[in-house]
């Protein structure tokens, strides 16, 4: 029962991640194109340190998703940014 509670629980968030992921590189696309590429990577980059560090401060479940979100946002969703960056 146990194993089974742990493997929901990382499955959420593993969710959570993803969610997050692709909701930012939805945004971040159209953002990259009106404000340029190099100051939309700086500032998801440096909103992505900020929850991550948030993260180490054992936050509670709401605001641990809220903050997996923003980290896998910020940070999976962020390469397909760089990636048109570096093409250009």
């Amino acid at each position: 029962m146990c194993l089974l509670v742990m493997y929901g629980l990382s499955l959420m968030f593993l969710m959570t991640l993803n969610i997050g992921a692709v909701v930012e590189a939805i945004i971040g696309g159209p953002l990259a194109d009106k404000f340029g590429s190099r100051k939309v990577l700086v500032a998801f980059l440096i909103m992505a340190f900020a929850a991550l560090t948030l993260l180490s401060f054992k936050p509670n479940m709401f605001m641990l998703h809220v903050l997996i979100a923003i980290a896998g946002g910020k940070t999976t969703g962020t390469q397909i940014v760089t990636n048109a960056y570096v093409s250009q």
